[in-house]
């Protein structure tokens, strides 16, 4: 080949017309700068808002309230509960005993009568009076009915309890409940 040809060959072939890559390392410096600044400034907001939410929220919680108080209280309450036997009222007959003791009594005391622990049924509806007679029971009458069916009540006495017809008690929810034997 000859140096035209070579000339002719260079010619022909394409020349590289591309510039070099000048990268703007100041403008990506700054970009990155600001970015980064941005990000802990929304943090620093946000740890700021949530602390003052917290603080607020915490002083109508009574979070930061004085727990000496509230100690001084439950010992004073804890006191009553366990001192000893004492006249609570010794005019109306109140006597003051150990919260212990006291459930204990309870506890004995249903153990011996079941029925104590619960209301008494209602009275029984009086019957209606026959239907070709027309006419009702005199008030009279009803009174006088109500007072030989009801037992005077004694000062002291225990109260008896007598279970509906058919000697069924339903116990209470969740109370568990011997069922005595039903009267003869």
């Amino acid at each position: 080949m000859s140096a035209e040809q070579a000339a002719a060959v260079n010619a022909e072939a394409p020349t590289e017309t591309t510039e070099p890559d000048d990268i703007d390392v100041g403008l990506i410096a700054t970009i990155t700068i600001v970015g980064a600044l941005l990000v802990v400034a929304i943090a620093a907001a946000l740890t700021a808002l949530v602390r003052s939410e917290s603080h607020l929220y915490g002083l109508e919680a009574g979070t930061y309230a004085n727990l000496g108080a509230v100690k001084r209280l439950k010992a004073e309450q804890r006191a009553k509960l366990e001192s000893p036997v004492a006249w609570g009222d010794k005019a109306k007959g109140q006597v003051v005993i150990p919260i212990d003791r006291a459930m204990d009594i309870v506890q004995k005391q249903i153990d011996k009568d079941p029925f104590s622990a619960t209301v008494a049924p209602p009275a029984p509806a009086e019957t209606a009076a026959p239907a070709g007679s027309g006419a009702a029971p005199s008030p009279a009458a009803t009174q006088s009915k109500n007072e030989e069916a009801a037992p005077e009540k004694e000062k002291g006495a225990p109260r008896k309890h007598v279970p509906p017809a058919g000697g069924k008690v339903e116990p209470a929810h969740g109370a568990p409940v011997t069922p005595a034997t039903a009267p003869k």
